[in-house]
């Protein structure tokens, strides 16, 4: 993870342009310290977290050995989330950055919303969170998307039920924190056109294999 870095830097930045671009005026010439309260909610990508300690957290009598694993606490269905300790809300936080992190392996649109729900009763989403960062959207054609009663092989109904999951993330932010940013961020890109590299088998020339679901979805 520490080869995004330069990238978190960047991200870092607009996250602080974004929450300070209201008040430029007031503060023009005055160095601060960055103290940016951020809270982020996201999937896999954003959550990182090891699928070795994934697999041990399912065993009570493992739990103890992984108290030093970050996690956010609990749903009301008793489901926690774990998140690598370098994942980069966390490089964030290098940065002097204050991120409260709430991203979830599989997490959807919709299943953001209970996480969001979460956040506030925790106290980490508030009137004084500056931004809101919402990267999640891939898993509404999988499975996951499934589970939300989508049928995911039409595209079209997966991309409705995401917006209208994203308005009503965004009605639930602005019930709370009215002035913050809302950042929908998206994610590098893990396919060329219709080909998907699950295997280099061939160092530095990757063929792939054709996946067209994979590519409709990205695009």
């Amino acid at each position: 993870m520490r080869r995004f870095t330069r990238a978190t830097r960047v991200f870092a930045t607009c996250l602080l342009l974004s929450a300070t671009v209201s008040t430029a005026t007031a503060t023009a010439g005055v160095a601060s310290p960055v103290s940016t309260t951020v809270v982020t909610y996201g999937d896999s990508y954003t959550a990182n977290p090891s699928q070795l300690v994934g697999m041990a957290n399912q065993y009570e009598e493992l739990k103890p050995f992984l108290t030093d694993y970050p996690r956010t606490g609990q749903l009301e269905s008793g489901k926690e989330c774990l998140q690598a300790p370098d994942n980069w809300p966390r490089l964030l936080q290098d940065e002097g950055m204050d991120v409260r992190d709430w991203s979830c392996t599989a997490q959807t649109s919709r299943t953001m919303l209970d996480r969001i729900d979460a956040s506030i009763a925790a106290g980490d989403l508030t009137a004084d969170t500056d931004s809101v960062v919402f990267p999640v959207g891939l898993n509404n054609f999988g499975p996951w998307g499934q589970k939300d009663g989508v049928d995911v092989t039409d595209f079209d109904a997966v991309q409705d039920a995401y917006a209208a999951d994203m308005r009503e993330a965004a009605r639930r932010v602005r019930a709370v924190a009215p002035d913050a940013a809302l950042v929908v961020s998206g994610m590098p890109q893990i396919g060329h056109g219709d080909r998907y590299c699950i295997v280099n088998v061939v160092p530095d020339h990757p063929a792939g294999l054709s996946v067209p679901y994979l590519a409709k979805a990205e695009t």
